[in-house]
């Protein structure tokens, strides 16, 4: 819980993986993180969502975009 890998290819690509689940108290950190990288690395963003299913105990003030972030 709680892992985010992150892997720089030779071309500059960065791809990251959330293994398993966020825990609540986490999860807007993780998606402020994710968001901050990609402005800041620039170029080009694409999102795969894996998972099948993306559930929250608490719903929280947050949102989504089709992407699960």
């Amino acid at each position: 819980m709680d892992n985010i890998e992150f892997e720089i290819l030779e071309d500059g690509t960065i791809t990251t993986r959330i293994g398993g689940a966020v825990s609540d108290s986490n999860h807007l950190s993780a998606d402020k993180l994710l968001r901050q990288i990609e402005t800041l690395a620039g170029g080009e963003t694409s999102r795969e969502k894996i998972a099948k299913g993306h559930t929250h105990a608490n719903q929280g003030s947050h949102a989504h975009n089709e992407a699960g972030v």
